[in-house]
């Protein structure tokens, strides 16, 4: 299913984020960049660590925002890789639905 990054965010999305912020920077300043990126509200943004039972995308980013966030960081060098986007599920596991 989903991973969690600590008691209240969701991996992938926490993790991918957290890369987009300033080293010593606070969650919320990489949240801001990330919906900056992303054109997307900063609520929007945060609902991608939450649970789906929470109104949340159960740590998923949206495949429009990960096209965006993914070009940006191939731009600037930010080590960020595909695979990051789907946590450590295994490709059997996603075409399976598991």
């Amino acid at each position: 299913m989903y991973t969690m990054a600590t008691k209240r965010y969701l991996n992938p999305a926490y993790n991918i984020i957290l890369k987009f912020g300033v080293p010593g920077g606070t969650l919320m300043q990489a949240i801001d960049a990330v919906a900056q990126i992303t054109d997307k509200d900063p609520t929007r943004v945060y609902r991608w660590m939450r649970p789906k039972e929470k109104g949340g995308t159960g740590g998923f980013i949206p495949r429009s925002s990960q096209n965006k966030l993914y070009d940006y960081a191939r731009k600037k060098h930010l080590p960020l890789d595909a695979a990051d986007f789907f946590g450590k599920r295994s490709v059997v596991d996603l075409i399976c639905g598991a």
